[in-house]
């Protein structure tokens, strides 16, 4: 299978990244809580410095959005998103559940995407027409169109605290838990990944930086399935996603669709 060397470079500077922080979370990290309240720990700035570096060697000009570093470089048409580490939490937890995400934006589109999670042994990346692969083997969205059958994931907790804060999307929230069979959570992107791989069909994200939210963008759609914000739009900026299979996104869209925004 060729690949673009953009798509090489990132899954070397993926690769790297994570086995900084698996040395990490062998011994173990402490958290402290930024800004926002979120955690953060050595690891992701030193994994977040490793991925730009990496970058750099092949792309010396490159721009960034980073969840740490924030935004740097004069490219205004290409930018590299990028989550050194996804499920800080339960990484600082010693938690297995957590990974590395870097995207490949173009002219405001997400053109490239790999979210990899060392201790599950998971590396999925996609490019723009090529298809969506879990560690090199071409995957899909399911099929399954019954929400009743289905497996989804809600996450982004102090988002879920502010739509519930609305009277009226009480009644939403509680109709979308109660329209799976079961929820699935993880804390991390790896629920993203298994919407794309077929094994869950919904994943809903009320509150996430663009960096949480796109190479999982481009996964599902290269799996063929819809990735959207709570309203619809087609945008990683709004800080919400809902990721699925075309008919379930469908489905937890129009339950969603129409609340007053909230973040």
């Amino acid at each position: 299978m060729e690949i673009s060397t953009e798509l090489h470079v990132a899954l070397k500077a993926a690769k790297e990244a994570s086995k900084i922080a698996v040395g990490y979370w062998e011994k173990g990290v402490d958290a402290t809580p930024k800004k926002d309240n979120s955690p953060v720990t050595q690891a992701d700035f030193e994994c977040e410095k490793s991925i730009m570096e990496t970058i750099k060697h092949t792309f010396p000009a490159a721009s960034f959005l980073g969840e740490e570093y924030g935004e740097s470089g004069n490219d205004v048409e290409e930018r590299w998103i990028i989550d050194p580490i996804d499920g800080t939490l339960n990484f600082s937890r010693g938690a297995p559940e957590f990974g590395t995400l870097i995207a490949l934006e173009r002219k405001g589109e997400i053109v490239l995407g790999v979210m990899t999670f060392p201790l599950y042994n998971k590396v999925y990346h996609a490019e723009k027409g090529t298809g969506s692969f879990l560690n090199n083997e071409k995957i899909s969205v399911s099929n399954r169109s019954n929400s009743r059958e289905c497996i989804g994931s809600l996450g982004g907790y102090s988002g879920i605290r502010a739509f519930l804060s609305k009277e009226k999307n009480v009644h939403k929230y509680v109709a979308l838990l109660q329209s799976f069979k079961s929820i699935k959570r993880t804390g991390c992107a790896l629920e993203f990944g298994y919407v794309a791989e077929g094994s869950s069909e919904a994943a809903v994200l009320f509150k996430g930086g663009p960096w949480d939210l796109a190479a999982a963008k481009i996964i599902i759609e290269e799996a063929g399935g819809i990735a959207t914000d709570l309203v619809g739009n087609n945008t990683i900026y709004t800080n919400t996603i809902i990721l699925g299979n075309k008919k379930i996104h469908a489905y937890v869209l129009a339950l969603l669709k129409g609340h007053e925004a909230y973040l």
